[in-house]
């Protein structure tokens, strides 16, 4: 269109506005933003005529739409600060409000918009908003649409479509986290932005990314986030970057379906099939056609319909081909692809995926969520998504789930909202946007609200709503006098169910101690006749435990809950998909009663049990997950840890537990949280030499169930132990000679009693016999022997 054309265009527009024809000049503006979106006054007239004509929301997003063409446009910063200002968005409304101060050439304005500014800032007391800036290629934004929605009530979302790298640099200046969606050159030239280390940016990788040479481009120490939709991802990525996890921090945040566009509609056993999604070679559609043969050769009521399209030319003769000589061209049923795939899916019984590899699977999920039932081929990582339930191996298997008569359309949906629900999604999101926007410490910053709480709470008598089916499990040492002070205050969850252990204390302590028989929930106390240790006190105490759930408490230790209700709606969790369950926040207190951050473990809600087992094994690190952890008790009674463990009993008990299930999940609760009383003579700052052999001998439980569960290979399990046998050489001047040890008998160059004998004689680990080791010393070797493992 020609200059002198838009100038004529324009006019008439502004003679529409002026007459109040707002319907008609609203209808004219939305074919031009479409057909002339470079015209940025069109967009500030449509902003207008939607705001007379009383559509508010519709004139922001108008709004932010012509900002993501020209961010530093004073007609959009302003009418957007106004429309946030009506909307009572105040805080949105003061960010504009100072973005349009910076661009505004009218005194007038300039101090009209000062007097809104001061009156937010000081009689209003607002914040301003953060602004973020999402830049995907054109094309490639379907997976942000539901994610800015979600954020857009706190955050001020602008999404950029990038043509030029100009665009990038223009994005970046003005906002303040910048979200690359996908792994590609534009997070590649971002990282490399001359404001690259002031900004807070995120990356969110999908999975043909991790395929590709752009994370090897990228400078990983200027990205905050690495968003990785299926926790499988890192490992990927970590093999093509051994390092990057030391550069950024890497977090799983699954994709989200937005379940209030699926309704749930109960189905049974059938014969009408979908498939959706491009058709292509990583989707296996020489398998698509093997099953739909088989199943119309046992019942030709079979069919197998497609929403989908070709991106393969060679693939679409092939399969077309094939559906003449198999004679299934009244079996297979192109529909082409489906604008409303919610309809489309109305009259299916089963969802088919043959993919050879998946990040996740919309299509799939999309048509649980409608209570159909999945039948998924068994691609890499799949049951890392799907389970087991759902995934099958060969023709002949996925035959028999299709044809099954089991159908439970109520359980496909409730997988779905369980795990994979758009609400979740966000809401992490939301926490890394938080996160990540703040310019302090992010542990101090996220703690700061629940140490003020924490506060107000050990200041006050502590009240607790008792639960049922729970039992704390209190193993004690010559402290009766603070368990005692912290039973009256409450700071054990009040008057909840308890088991106390106490590991022979001296007299007074014992005496003062059965004098709290029955007080503040305290069940039973047993008296051990002789000083056992940590593991051995768990395993007493668990042996009078009643109850479904159990947790574990330090005898100087605190547990606080904000919330009782959600505490106790938490503990169902426990019976469906989540193994264990854990406060998010963990705080010190000193001896001076002040408090001070200890760990965040918000970055492990939702993540599986099989993950943190490898986590804790390549690490070392437990994060101190015991404190504040439930457990099932069923799970702690197959789990206790061997009496040898006097030391690193935990950390055993941990990881039997991840690796019997290594598929649940992990919750992280922000409903209560865990107090640590931290003092110079607490038992695990002595450091000798059983006790890192302790450790290490810890490290060959943990690395036999990464080997059970698949997770790690023998020669990944070997180097790990090998370099944390170097790792506390160098910080205690031991280490190695026992590691190696371990290593010869995993190795199989000694016997069990060869080991055995070498340990005893060297005075490694006290008392160490036949009797009391670790069950795992004897699986390994046999793990290997069954599984013909061969060594490098």
């Amino acid at each position: 269109m020609m200059e002198f054309d838009i100038e004529k265009i324009k006019n008439q527009i502004k003679e529409l506005i002026e007459r109040n024809y707002y319907k008609e000049a609203i209808e004219f503006l939305q074919v031009l933003i479409e057909e002339i979106p470079e015209c940025i006054e069109f967009h500030s007239m449509y902003v207008v005529s939607l705001t007379m004509k009383g559509d508010i929301r519709k004139a922001i997003d108008i709004a932010q739409k012509g900002l993501a063409i020209d961010l530093y446009n004073f007609d959009l910063l302003y009418n957007l600060a106004y429309l946030y200002m009506n909307n009572n968005e105040l805080s949105k409304a003061l960010t504009m409000y100072e973005d349009a101060l910076s661009y505004c050439n009218e005194i007038e304005i300039q101090e009209n918009i000062k007097e809104i500014i001061r009156s937010l800032e000081c009689e209003y007391n607002i914040e301003k908003a953060k602004k973020v800036v999402f830049f995907s290629k054109t094309g490639m934004d379907s997976f942000l649409k539901d994610i800015i929605k979600g954020l857009d009530s706190e955050f001020i979302c602008i999404k950029m479509e990038v043509r030029a790298n100009r665009s990038i640099d223009i994005g970046m200046e003005w906002a303040d986290i910048c979200w690359f969606e996908w792994c590609d050159e534009l997070i590649v030239y971002g990282s490399k932005n001359y404001l690259a280390n002031e900004k807070k940016i995120i990356c969110r990788l999908h999975r043909y990314e991790a395929f590709t040479n752009y994370p090897e481009n990228v400078v990983w120490e200027n990205v905050d986030k690495l968003i990785i939709v299926t926790d499988h991802i890192k490992g990927l990525l970590v093999k093509k970057i051994p390092k990057i996890e030391e550069s950024v921090d890497i977090i799983t945040i699954f994709n989200g379906v937005d379940m209030a566009k699926y309704k749930l509609k109960e189905r049974k056993y059938g014969f009408n099939i979908a498939y959706v999604g491009y058709i292509h070679s990583r989707k296996n559609p020489t398998l698509l056609l093997q099953i739909i043969d088989k199943l119309v050769k046992i019942d030709k009521k079979y069919k197998l319909y497609i929403a989908g399209e070709f991106q393969d030319s060679l693939i679409e003769l092939y399969f077309n081909y094939q559906i003449e000589q198999m004679g299934l061209q009244e079996n297979v049923v192109f529909e082409g692809w489906q604008d409303n795939i919610d309809e489309w899916l109305q009259d299916k019984n089963y969802i088919l995926s043959t993919s050879i590899h998946e990040s996740f699977g919309y299509g799939i999920a999309e048509a649980m969520s409608r209570g159909i039932k999945p039948i998924i081929h068994n691609f890499i990582f799949s049951k890392e998504i799907w389970g087991e339930n759902y995934t099958f191996n060969t023709v002949d298997e996925a035959i028999n789930m299709i044809t099954d008569m089991n159908y439970n359309s109520n359980e496909y949906r409730k997988f779905i909202d369980e795990n994979y629900s758009l609400e979740i999604q966000i809401e992490k999101i939301k926490t890394t946007l938080i996160e990540i926007s703040s310019e302090n410490n992010v542990l101090e910053k996220n703690l700061g609200d629940y140490i003020k709480r924490t506060r107000t709470k050990l200041s006050e008598s502590l009240g607790f709503q008792k639960i049922k089916e729970l039992t704390i499990v209190i193993p004690t040492y010559n402290r009766a006098k603070i368990l005692e002070d912290d039973l009256k205050k409450g700071y054990k969850l009040g008057d909840q169910t308890k088991i106390v252990v106490d590991d022979y204390s001296d007299k007074n302590h014992r005496k003062a101690l059965n004098e709290l028989n029955g007080f503040m929930g305290i069940q039973k106390i047993v008296f051990h006749n002789e000083n056992k240790g940590v593991a051995a006190s768990v395993n007493t105490a668990v042996s009078f435990v009643k109850t479904k759930y159990v947790t574990f408490l330090g005898d100087d230790d605190i547990i606080l809950s904000y919330d009782d209700k959600e505490y106790n709606e938490n503990l169902k969790l426990l019976d469906i998909n989540h193994n264990i369950i854990i406060p998010r926040y963990v705080v010190n207190l000193d001896s001076e009663n002040k408090l001070s951050p200890g760990y965040d473990r918000g970055e492990f809600d939702g993540v599986t049990s099989s993950e943190i087992l490898k986590n804790i094994f390549l690490t070392g690190e437990m994060y101190v997950f015991n404190a504040g952890a439930i457990y099932t008790k069923e799970n702690v009674e197959k789990s206790l840890p061997n009496e040898i463990f006097r030391v690193s009993e935990d950390y055993v008990m941990l990881a039997r537990i991840l690796a019997s299930n290594p598929y649940k999940k992990i919750k992280v609760s922000e409903d209560y949280i865990y107090v640590r009383r931290i003092s110079n003579d607490t038992l695990s700052k002595t450091i000798n030499f059983e006790k890192l052999s302790l450790h290490l001998l810890s490290l060959l439980i943990s690395g036999y169930y990464c080997l059970k569960n698949r997770i790690l290979t023998i020669d990944e399990v070997i180097n790990a132990i090998r370099q944390r046998g170097e790792v506390l050489q160098k910080l205690y001047g031991y280490g190695v000679d026992f590691s190696e040890i371990i290593i010869m008998y995993i190795r199989n160059e000694l016997e069990l009693n060869e080991l055995l004998e070498i340990i005893r004689k060297r005075d490694f680990i006290k008392n160490l016999t036949v009797e009391n080791m670790p069950k795992e010393m004897i699986e390994i070797k046999e793990w290997i022997l069954t599984n013909e493992v061969r060594f490098l």
